[in-house]
């Protein structure tokens, strides 16, 4: 493996920990919760980044290039889906004034959308 995706790899754990120490079902305002999706969007956009580098030597100029990616590319089609939602709350997240998350799909963002984009990638990364 090369070693600029271990870095997009490292990078994205590091944001998947951020994500999932933001999670707080106790706040009044859940400003944490919508910061909990913004980051485990940005760990998608280096796990996405970690595939395209290895297998491809593709660096993404933007979030609209690299979601074409996704959705043009075999191995990550499977994901678009789940890569789109989650783009798209981390967005209404940062620029939407009314846009509230709570902590239960806060979570599912971080665990299961999250994990299913990784798992995906991992099993193409080690395809051979």
């Amino acid at each position: 493996m090369q070693q600029k995706t271990r870095d997009h790899l490292a990078t994205a754990d590091r944001n998947r920990t951020v994500a999932g120490h933001l999670i707080d079902d106790t706040a009044d305002e859940p400003i944490s919760n919508e910061w909990a999706t913004v980051a485990a969007f940005y760990a998608a956009v280096h796990i996405v980044n970690a595939f395209l580098w290895e297998r491809r030597t593709i660096e993404p100029r933007n979030h609209e290039e690299r979601s074409s990616f996704v959705f043009l590319t075999g191995e990550l089609r499977p994901i678009a889906q789940v890569y789109q939602r989650l783009s798209t709350n981390a967005h209404h997240a940062r620029y939407t004034p009314e846009y509230r998350i709570n902590p239960q799909r806060a979570s599912r963002f971080v665990t299961q959308d999250l994990a299913a984009i990784e798992s995906a990638v991992v099993i193409a990364l080690n395809r051979p």
